[in-house]
């Protein structure tokens, strides 16, 4: 399975890595694979919290369920609504997360983003205010050497509809405020977010191989 994973992430990324040695491709790839393992750890954990709720909210259901003297049946109704709308969400959040986990062997991989760390930081505001969540895993290190809030907005795509409208709020609005900071191939860049743009960060951006990719703010 690796050898296959290898040889997909090899030939998608050849033109973008046709700059490097033999030996320095190889250790790219290599880094890529073990990238998509640790994010695919990173799921692994969100399906195991859903697991979880999915076990509390069983629990819920065996106590709506169960008679109690005073409940009217109209509230019992109202009850059960509320839980099976949990439920669905729990479902479908479920789903999505093990879409994505699927898809990962595929998806992350060297993609040809400009090469400009400010480009990558104004194709995340684009993504935000127009919802186009599905490329945001594009936009992360493919090494997975990126911090816990990076790796939010690479699963984003697969999270409930409350977190995606709260990443939509937090950077559809964003504008970057600085120049970038150079310091071998990693680059800083100042910028402004949330739903007024009143709040400033430092984007830290690192290069791999030419295309630039976000790693923590």
């Amino acid at each position: 399975m690796k050898k296959k994973i290898l040889l997909l992430i090899f030939a998608v990324s050849f033109f973008s890595c046709n700059q490097l040695s033999e030996e320095e491709r190889l250790i790219h790839n290599q880094k890529v694979i073990s990238g998509i393992d640790r994010k695919k750890s990173d799921l692994d954990k969100i399906l195991a919290n859903i697991d979880e709720q999915s076990k509390k909210l069983s629990t819920e259901f065996d106590d709506v369920y169960s008679f109690k003297i005073g409940r009217s049946s109209s509230t019992k109704r109202a009850q059960i609504a509320e839980l099976e709308k949990k439920s669905r969400i729990i479902y479908n959040y479920r789903l999505d997360i093990n879409n994505l986990k699927n898809k990962l062997d595929v998806l992350h991989k060297t993609f040809e983003w400009p090469e400009s760390p400010k480009k990558v930081l104004e194709k995340l505001f684009e993504i935000a205010k127009y919802g186009n969540y599905n490329q945001t895993i594009f936009l992360v290190d493919p090494y997975d050497e990126n911090d816990n809030k990076v790796d939010k907005i690479a699963y984003i795509s697969a999270y409930p509809v409350e977190e995606k409208d709260e990443f939509m709020q937090n950077f559809k609005y964003g504008r970057i405020i600085g120049t970038p900071i150079f310091k071998e191939k990693k680059a800083d860049i100042e910028f402004l977010f949330g739903l007024n743009a009143d709040y400033k960060r430092t984007m830290k951006l690192v290069k791999r191989n030419k295309s630039w990719y976000l790693s923590s703010y």
